[in-house]
């Protein structure tokens, strides 16, 4: 998808993609069992559909073009002011739904971006309260000039990258609440890209593309 929304609602452009028609980055990710697939490949409509055939699909878009160029296939395009929100509701700190909100779990992210423009903080996943308390799990931070990183945990993480104007990146965040030491990772186009650590709090509310928690 493309483009991102600061919690101040500046505009700013982007692109974050999933890509949909290189099959077989497809097939590898359906391999792993996703609990949530968008690959961005609708022209039409008001629905982001979920591949991996867990209904997290999208339940509202404001403001996004579909069926633009993505890195393969196509993407979805957010100019700053426009959102996502899906019928998503990971729970950072229990991601396995077993009641036990400790954050000794595990989960991960994984998609493209390419920013049109930059101003920041961008924030590009986030996730609402719903009972507990949401963060931007994945953004390019304002206090570390824009280097890819998280605010989970309350308090910035941030990689060692930070992505220019027009240039495609696949990004991964990993959190591995059970581990000592670093537990939140970053790889950039397949390179360890920094660490750090935090415990993730509960929340349960939708996660929401392109834009802070609060829209």
């Amino acid at each position: 998808f493309e483009a991102a929304c600061t919690p101040e609602g500046v505009t700013a452009s982007w692109a974050f993609r999933c890509p949909g028609r290189g099959e077989a980055y497809s097939e590898a990710v359906l391999a792993d069992n996703p609990l949530a697939y968008l690959r961005f490949e609708e022209t039409e409509g008001d629905t982001l559909s979920d591949a991996s055939g867990n209904g997290h699909d999208s339940v509202e878009i404001t403001g996004a073009v579909l069926g633009v160029a993505g890195f393969v296939g196509n993407a979805l395009y957010l100019n700053g002011l426009a959102t996502v929100e899906l019928n998503l509701q990971l729970n950072p700190a229990d991601s396995e739904g077993d009641g036990v909100e400790n954050g000794e779990n595990d989960w991960s992210v994984e998609l493209f971006i390419r920013p049109d423009t930059i101003t920041l903080p961008n924030v590009i996943l986030a996730q609402q309260d719903g009972t507990g308390l949401g963060r931007s799990n994945l953004l390019l931070t304002q206090t570390e000039g824009g280097l890819i990183g998280s605010f989970l945990g309350g308090a910035t993480t941030p990689s060692v990258v930070a992505p220019e104007v027009g240039r495609w990146y696949h990004v991964v965040m990993t959190y591995d609440g059970r581990t000592e030491g670093d537990n939140i990772r970053f790889y950039v186009n397949g390179l360890p890209a920094g660490s750090g650590r935090r415990v993730a709090e509960a929340a349960d509310g939708n996660w929401v593309i392109g834009a802070h928690k609060n829209k």
